[in-house]
């Protein structure tokens, strides 16, 4: 009977101190990470803006163009007659890519 006693003695004393000692390591990761992301964050929104606004920059120095711009483009300047050959040759190189 006594032994039983110690051993639940024990037990109740092991689990009081894995919940205290898991309840302050978890406080103290949770308040790294929150010190962590209070100073990482600031500085990755300032690098984002940062690129964001060195592409804008390079994009209007350069007036760089997607091949959708410069089709669309090349599409606006063709007439009727070269607008309607462009399909007939797409539709055929679609027939001949799926046969």
């Amino acid at each position: 009977m006594k032994v039983k006693t110690l051993k639940l003695f024990y037990l109740l004393l092991s689990i009081f101190c894995g919940l205290t000692v898991g309840v302050l390591v978890a406080v103290i990761v949770g308040i790294c990470s929150a010190i962590e992301t209070l100073v990482r964050f600031p500085f990755q929104v300032y690098h984002g803006a940062v690129s964001g606004a060195e592409y804008k920059r390079l994009n209007q120095a350069f007036n760089l163009q997607t091949m959708e711009e410069l089709e669309r483009q090349r599409w606006d300047a063709m007439t009727e007659d070269e607008k309607m050959w462009e399909r007939h040759i797409q539709k055929m190189e679609k027939k001949k890519h799926n046969n």
